[in-house]
């Protein structure tokens, strides 16, 4: 018993920690502000970073997606 406890603890902080490394597709959307046409136009014109889980669903690695933004700013 103590064993599954102490599992469903550490994969609690392993899809925590994970959270803040990944984002889906509609929370990088609300985050950035902006329409999923918007990111779909990124991604396949100005190769946006993302990861695909399968054929229609992608997420999002944070730090990739800062760095092309950085990469990609006008300042």
């Amino acid at each position: 018993m103590n064993n599954q406890i102490e599992q469903s603890q550490q994969n609690a902080v392993i899809n925590q920690e994970l959270g803040k490394r990944v984002v889906s597709e509609a929370d990088l959307c609300w985050t950035l502000g902006v329409d999923r046409r918007i990111i779909d136009d990124l991604r396949t014109r100005k190769g946006f970073p993302c990861v695909y889980l399968n054929k229609v669903t992608r997420v999002y690695l944070v730090d990739q997606v800062a760095a092309w933004l950085k990469e990609h700013s006008s300042t």
